[in-house]
């Protein structure tokens, strides 16, 4: 059976609060536990300061492993920030460079998890940041000044350890999304730095957390880039870690330093004056208000306050912000009807209440793609929140619903939402090798073949996986098969 989907993470994780009572323990010990522990401990592995150390274990479980790195100024004569960064596959050194540079400039440590998943069961989530929280005790670290980072489902998992322990001094969300929608929160104890890109489906949830943030009064920041469903980009990395140096300075963790206060001040003005003169006015206002926000207490934020007050009165940020508002419901509209199509495709009630499939012309209608792929080549509001919701559309057609289907062998479903896939947007390797697997299951071997090569053609190359792969044991005597497996072999 094909192996190329892991389960969906269950979103709805309430229970946590009441069933993970270690998740409000302490997140480290005091400066001198720190200090005894690195003195017994002297690292067990090599560690080359101002580069990535890799597969780090935690002392309490050496299953659980991490990426370190310490700055190249790094020394135990004082205390250095933290910031616990959790990928949602696990990819440690990706997340950790892109923290890397940032790192090294204002001297934080970073440690990375090599354990963290958000398409499966949250156990192993939990069983990382119990082993990583209390490993920080390795190294000289700041006690006031411990920060989590994640991405998707990471961004999930920061915020919950942020608010059980109430020992972070801030997180940084990028495509993150409330952990509950339904049960409001009623505390951010950390500053909030979230951001996603303009395209990416969780566009809004992220949002969502920062306007939580200033609900209940708590330093917030919000800052979107180009792109679909992604880690920031280490430009706007560094950003946040000079904000939340920003924070530190006015919540009295970190000494001020004026003359630092003075670049990042000028630095963010220009970049607001920037996408004013592009003529992005409602984001040239929104970054405008954010920096008198950030610097007000550090700095003489009369330049900013006034001309987000100026522009926020004009007739081109009512358009901007009506125009805004409409998208917003346009993207729910279109999220409801693809939830509502989800449902009559689903096994248990099929469409029109039976167990029959829908063609692949039927669902596409009942997903409304035919339209939303006209509106998305729209430049407007319409048009990114169009693409959000063919972003998470394709998301949902080309790997959670079919990773559901193999599971319960329901291949002709799989092969549908698999097709469609391909449809929504740009063809990826996994679904079309995917669509071959449930096409071969179903006897169709003449399609199953067809969307391999696609598959090739499209980059797929694990030649050694797909020649163990049950799935596909029916074409392994077809000569277009065999010669597949050539190509792949170079030959």
């Amino acid at each position: 059976m094909s192996t190329l989907f892991n389960k969906k993470a269950v979103l709805v994780i309430a229970a946590l609060w009441l069933t993970l009572p270690w998740l409000a323990q302490p997140l480290a010990a005091s400066a001198q536990e720190s200090d005894k522990r690195s003195a017994e401990d002297e690292h067990s592995f090599r560690v080359v300061l101002g580069q990535l150390t890799e597969n780090v274990a935690c002392v309490s479980d050496p299953t659980q492993t991490y990426t370190l790195y310490l700055p190249s100024g790094y020394t135990t004569e004082r205390r250095w920030p933290v910031l616990f960064i959790f990928d949602p596959r696990g990819r440690s050194v990706m997340a950790a460079e892109i923290f890397r540079n940032a790192a090294e400039r204002y001297g934080w440590i970073l440690m990375s998890s090599d354990n963290t998943r958000s398409d499966g069961p949250w156990d192993p989530n939990f069983r990382a940041v119990r082993a990583m929280g209390p490993d920080v005790k390795r190294y000289a670290f700041d006690t006031d000044r411990i920060y989590a980072t994640g991405f998707s489902g990471g961004a999930m998992l920061a915020w919950i350890w942020g608010q059980r322990t109430g020992g972070v001094a801030g997180v940084i969300s990028s495509g993150g999304r409330p952990v509950n929608p339904s049960v409001p929160d009623t505390e951010v104890p950390f500053a909030h730095f979230g951001a996603a890109g303009d395209e990416e489906f969780n566009y809004e949830p992220t949002r969502e957390l920062d306007r939580t943030a200033e609900r209940l009064g708590a330093p917030h920041r919000f800052e979107s880039f180009p792109g679909p469903h992604a880690w920031m980009p280490a430009e706007l990395a560094l950003e946040a870690v000079e904000w939340m140096d920003i924070a530190a300075m006015r919540s009295g963790t970190r000494e001020t330093d004026s003359d630092l206060v003075a670049e990042l001040y000028a630095k963010d003005l220009d970049q607001a004056r920037a996408l004013e003169r592009s003529g992005e006015l409602l984001k040239a206002q929104r970054r405008f208000d954010a920096v008198a926000r950030t610097f007000d207490g550090l700095w003489d934020v009369e330049q900013a306050a006034e001309r987000a007050a100026e522009l926020a009165e004009s007739p081109e940020i009512g358009l901007a912000l009506a125009a805004e508002e409409s998208a917003r419901k346009y993207e729910r509209a279109q999220l409801y009807q693809m939830a509502r199509a989800f449902g009559l495709f689903s096994p248990t009630t099929g469409a029109s209440g039976t167990s029959e499939v829908m063609e692949v012309t039927e669902l596409e209608r009942e997903l409304r793609i035919p339209s939303l792929l006209k509106t998305a080549k729209e430049d407007t509001a319409k048009g990114f929140a169009a693409r959000r919701v063919l972003n998470s559309m394709s998301a949902q057609l080309g790997f959670y619903l079919p990773q559901d289907y193999f599971k319960s062998q329901d291949y002709e479903r799989a092969a549908v939402v698999l097709e469609l896939a391909t449809r929504v947007g740009p063809p990826r390797p996994y679904v079309l090798y995917n669509l071959a697997s449930a096409w071969a299951r179903l006897g169709k071997k003449k399609r199953a073949v067809s969307a391999l090569a696609r598959a090739v053609d499209a980059g797929y190359s694990n030649l050694e996986y797909m020649e163990q792969d049950s799935d596909l044991e029916s074409l392994r005597e077809l000569p277009a098969y065999t010669s597949l497996a050539a190509r792949l072999r170079g030959e």
